[in-house]
């Protein structure tokens, strides 16, 4: 296993940067931490299980293009 590519198959990852996405689209930043921390557990409750299926159906596919890369660069 080549480890320069193993977030690319972790779809935790990926999960965490969704919630990234959705956290940048508010349009005034959190005034402290406390704002930041309601503002993750607001959106963490509100994933979609589809959001985390499309994840794990996706893990044949990471699989498959890491080793066609044979270790280098992919798109994820």
């Amino acid at each position: 296993m080549w480890s320069a590519q193993l977030p690319d198959l972790n779809p935790i990852k990926h999960l965490w940067n969704y919630l990234k996405r959705k956290l940048n689209e508010y349009e005034i930043p959190p005034k402290s931490l406390h704002k930041l921390w309601e503002r993750v557990e607001k959106e963490w409750e509100v994933i979609s299980k589809g959001v985390v299926q499309d994840l794990i159906t996706s893990m044949p596919r990471r699989c498959a293009v890491v080793v066609q890369a044979k270790g280098g660069h992919t798109k994820y």
